[in-house]
């Protein structure tokens, strides 16, 4: 907890600082400037959230998590609308992404610290090894893919017009449909399997029935999306975003 925490706080204020330098010189747009102080919130406010929402879950404090959850997507559904909506435009869209990120982040901690005070630790360190022993892959598989990620939007940015990035957002928000149905599995589902012998043939029946269940799921909503992307498209952003509908297939 505390290791991320540092780090993004360290990140934030590292682009708080050159917010400036990255918008004149790598963007040569001096106006992103301001939003780039303000989306940098969303770094330690992200580094909160996961780290905090993670600990939850491995403590077994469902209604916790799924209460965090439910307050984040309140805030991030009314929190940016009002703002544009009162005329901040681009400020109040940049607002609307860090803050409710950011207050779920800390309400998240503070039923952290809450649970933490239940359980009684005697300050040693031995954990450590094991815990990055045993997390060496999901680490790994984070960091290559959020660095993937990264360069993959500061490539576009750069180099693709501003209405094809738009499009390509558009297509990307679509991926929420399908983590409503696998999200909610696998978070019930990793307190269970941490329970269980990986040699276990219990292990092997659970694990081999959430994969088959996810797919059954997952495989046609993906298909009607597919199918549905026109019409989807047409219905929520109407016909400014032509191009998304090739990108959601």
């Amino acid at each position: 907890y505390a290791i991320n925490l540092t780090t993004g706080t360290l990140t934030t204020l590292l682009l708080y600082i050159t917010a400036g330098t990255i918008a004149n010189n790598i963007y040569n747009q001096p106006e992103l400037a301001k939003l780039i102080q303000i989306l940098s919130i969303t770094t330690i406010a992200q580094a909160l959230y996961t780290t905090s929402t993670a600990i939850l879950i491995g403590y077994e404090r469902m209604q916790h998590h799924s209460l965090i959850n439910i307050t984040y997507s309140i805030l991030k559904s009314t929190i940016a609308p009002i703002l544009v909506f009162l005329g901040y435009q681009l400020i109040g869209a940049a607002l609307g992404q860090s803050l409710p990120l950011l207050l779920a982040g800390l309400t998240a901690s503070a039923f952290v610290i809450n649970n933490l005070r239940r359980y009684q630790t005697n300050g040693s360190l031995s954990y450590i090894g094991p815990i990055v022993k045993y997390s060496k892959p999901i680490l790994a598989s984070s960091i290559l893919g959020g660095l993937f990620l990264q360069s993959l939007n500061f490539t576009l940015s750069l180099n693709v017009p501003l209405a094809e990035m738009g499009n390509y957002t558009a297509a990307v928000n679509f991926n929420v449909l399908i983590s409503f149905i696998l999200t909610p599995i696998s978070t019930a589902m990793f307190p269970l399997l941490s329970k269980l012998d990986p040699k276990n043939k219990i292990f092997q029946t659970v694990y081999t029935n959430i994969i088959k269940y996810e797919a059954l799921a997952a495989y046609p909503l993906a298909a009607a999306v597919i199918a549905l992307s026109d019409k989807m498209i047409g219905i929520l952003y109407g016909s400014s975003y032509p191009t998304a509908i090739l990108y959601v297939k």
